[in-house]
């Protein structure tokens, strides 16, 4: 019998990042600027800006509970080998990927896109002659 369990900070690419919220610059936005400094912006195109400092906001933790289960049989010089493997058996449903782009005018930030694999159980079976 083995058993792992891991209770890690929430970030896809298990890099110590923070989320964001990453607005995109309109048009007029970028008029406004302009104006406030009175020339026009350097940058031309598309400008984003996180709204967010670095290290504010990071989601839930990641907490999992594996559990395996072998059992070696001999029949003469036979061998079966026979095992379940229980993953997620806590059945954690944290949210792995977060929505970023911030908008004013809509709500679809921090909205979830990946949730964390379900309780999965894997039969196993191994015959040796």
């Amino acid at each position: 019998m083995s058993t792992v369990f891991q209770d890690k900070i929430n970030v896809a690419t298990d890099q110590i990042v923070s989320l964001q919220a990453n607005y995109v610059f309109t048009p007029a936005d970028q008029a406004a600027a302009a104006a406030q400094i009175g020339r026009p912006l350097t940058v031309g195109g598309l400008l984003q800006a996180n709204l967010i400092a670095p290290g504010d906001v990071y989601g839930d933790r990641i907490r999992q509970l594996d559990v395996s289960v072998k059992k070696i049989m001999r029949f003469g010089g036979q061998r079966v080998t026979a095992g379940l493997d229980m993953l997620n058996l806590l059945n954690n449903n944290v949210t792995l990927a977060f929505n970023q782009a911030f908008s004013p005018t809509s709500t679809g930030w921090l909205t979830p896109t990946t949730y964390m694999n379900p309780r999965v159980f894997r039969l196993s079976g191994e015959f040796t002659w």
